[in-house]
């Protein structure tokens, strides 16, 4: 029996120790699974976490997260971030606004922060982005509360710049203005001079013959007011367009003033109370340019003196400047001059100093649009009450 007894026991043993080292062998497998599951977990996070930042740094907007529990610094900052403010990444983490944005921008925007926080709702708004004082852009931002149970929240901020959105409506805005005041303008500029020749046509079939001479002349010089203002329309239209066609070649600046000399500066058999005389000092001087254009312009010019200068004189003409790289065409006159307030808006379209003299207030605007184009400048110097010069600046051709 003792036998048998010691026989089980050994075998007991034997069982027991086959089960106990199965058993640290599930175990140890056990380990090494676990352990290979973590790492492949964590692999994956850091996988993950490098893909979510790839999607971020390939989005076209800044994306920004701000920590709360670290007075808002900044632990996130993509690419278009540094594009866009100018700041590196490297330099921009752990910075706050106040750092980077200044002390009176950055504390608005930390305010605006805190109320996110308090309130957990996220904001969209339209901010002007600044940066030391100076405007970055018009952007619309969206800001969201990320909230973890381990870690203070952070503020997610996404923006994307608005700035040529605001311009376009802007520019649109503008243009609808421009259009009613072309419509109100013109209707008032058409129907003056067509009331009048449709109302002295009328009397011309009644007069005599010296009336009707009379008559005759106020409705020529009214279709004349007419033609005028069709052509500076047109040339408004096709300049708006890019439409506008320029025939360029080379000349003599004294043989234009030449031209306007003999329109402007004959003798008259009328009683004259402004001498109008020319100038032409640039000798030989060439220009490569549209001949006709400029033509226009300084005819325009020289009309314009005449219509605000009741008494005095009138001189055109053209002097070298820069050393003879540039001719300096003018038209001075002893009027009525320009108020100072007025100087920078005269060249715009529809600016009229005077409501009750004729015209649309478009001819100087056309004038600049011209010179503009033909690569020139155009400006005026002016003393009210003792008269204004415009001129024209443009290069010389030494070829």
């Amino acid at each position: 029996m003792n036998v048998i007894y010691v026989l089980l026991l050994t075998i007991l043993s034997v069982i027991c120790f086959f089960l106990l080292l199965k058993v640290y062998k599930l175990r140890k497998d056990n380990i090494l699974i676990l352990n290979e599951r973590d790492r492949l977990t964590s692999q994956h996070g850091e996988d993950f976490n490098r893909l979510l930042a790839n999607i971020f740094d390939s989005l076209p907007l800044p994306v920004m997260v701000k920590d709360s529990g670290n007075d808002l610094k900044y632990i996130y900052w993509n690419t278009e971030a540094e594009i866009k403010m100018g700041w590196k990444r490297e330099d921009a983490l752990g910075k706050t606004d106040i750092d980077i944005l200044g002390e009176k921008e950055g504390t608005r925007i930390r305010e605006i922060d805190k109320q996110v926080l308090q309130n957990r709702k996220r904001i969209i708004s339209d901010e002007i982005v600044e940066k030391d004082g100076k405007k970055i852009g018009d952007v619309q931002l969206i800001k969201v509360v990320l909230e973890h149970r381990t870690v203070e929240p952070w503020v997610l901020m996404v923006w994307w710049d608005v700035t040529a959105l605001k311009e376009a409506q802007r520019k649109a805005e503008e243009a609808d203005h421009l259009k009613a005041t072309f419509i109100t303008n013109m209707t008032h500029e058409i129907r003056t001079p067509l009331n009048a020749i449709a109302g002295f046509s009328r009397l011309i079939l009644n007069g005599n013959p010296e009336e009707q001479k009379v008559y005759s002349e106020v409705v020529e010089h009214n279709i004349d007011i007419l033609l005028k203002l069709m052509n500076d329309i047109w040339d408004i239209a096709q300049i708006e367009a890019n439409m506008i066609s320029f025939d360029y070649s080379r000349f003599n600046i004294n043989d234009m003033l030449g031209d306007l000399e003999s329109l402007f500066c004959l003798p008259s058999d009328k009683d004259m109370s402004v001498i109008i005389s020319c100038d032409k000092n640039a000798e030989g001087c060439a220009v490569y340019s549209d001949k006709t254009k400029l033509f226009r312009v300084m005819n325009g010019l020289i009309k314009n003196a005449i219509k605000f200068t009741s008494e005095g004189t009138i001189k055109f003409g053209s002097e070298l400047i820069n050393g003879g790289d540039m001719v300096r065409l003018y038209v001075s006159d002893t009027g009525r001059g320009i108020p100072e307030d007025k100087r920078e808006e005269i060249f715009e379209r529809f600016v009229k100093l005077d409501d009750f003299t004729q015209g649309a207030g478009l001819g100087l605007f056309v004038c600049k649009k011209l010179i503009h184009s033909l690569g020139g400048e155009i400006g005026l110097d002016s003393e009210e009450g003792k008269g204004s010069t415009f001129w024209v600046k443009l290069p010389v051709s030494k070829d």
